[in-house]
């Protein structure tokens, strides 16, 4: 599926005429217009390309929220999590610790290019998402879809264990992060 989230992301890039961050946002064929949050986006492209293996994540529900991917991902031990393992077309993920009934359970971002170290235990990793904000040295100028840098966190045993969001945000959030690899 790596291939294949590249691929898709090189389309959506080509057609992009308008886009804007919405949440539960979905869209059904690469038709330029695309309104969604981080988990309809993913939800949107495996749809498209690979429906059947989104039927058995979804469990035939429309769109899912990244707590959920995060959740299969986990079950199924489809994901890496040594910064070292990371490869373009993985899928960051992590989810908050208390899920809210509505809004931001978490995020995802589709890894565009292997992680490159910054310092010590802090790597800059280019991603494409659907996001209210941008990260460093991001394509867009407010919220949507585009591709930026963020950045994450290592212990010594090279486990991503937190995210910085841009280099602007000084705060690095501590969190459980997967790369999903389908």
């Amino acid at each position: 599926m790596n291939d294949v989230f590249l691929k898709s992301i090189q389309i959506i890039k080509n057609t992009m005429s308008e886009t804007g961050f919405l949440r539960g946002g979905l869209f059904d064929s690469y038709c330029g217009k695309y309104h969604c949050d981080c988990s309809s986006l993913v939800s949107s492209i495996l749809k498209i390309e690979n429906k059947e293996l989104f039927l058995k994540i979804s469990k035939g529900r429309d769109n899912l929220k990244s707590f959920e991917y995060f959740d299969f991902a986990k079950r199924e031990g489809s994901y890496v999590r040594s910064i070292y393992d990371v490869r373009p077309g993985d899928i960051l993920c992590w989810k908050k610790d208390h899920i809210p009934k509505s809004g931001d359970s978490g995020h995802m971002a589709i890894v565009i290019s292997t992680p490159v170290m910054e310092s010590q235990n802090l790597f800059r990793v280019r991603v494409f998402d659907s996001s209210k904000t941008p990260h460093s040295s991001d394509s867009r100028m407010n919220g949507g879809v585009g591709e930026g840098d963020l950045f994450v966190q290592i212990n010594e045993d090279s486990t991503i264990i937190g995210v910085k969001w841009s280099l602007e945000l000084s705060k690095v959030k501590r969190t459980d992060i997967l790369s999903i690899r389908f």
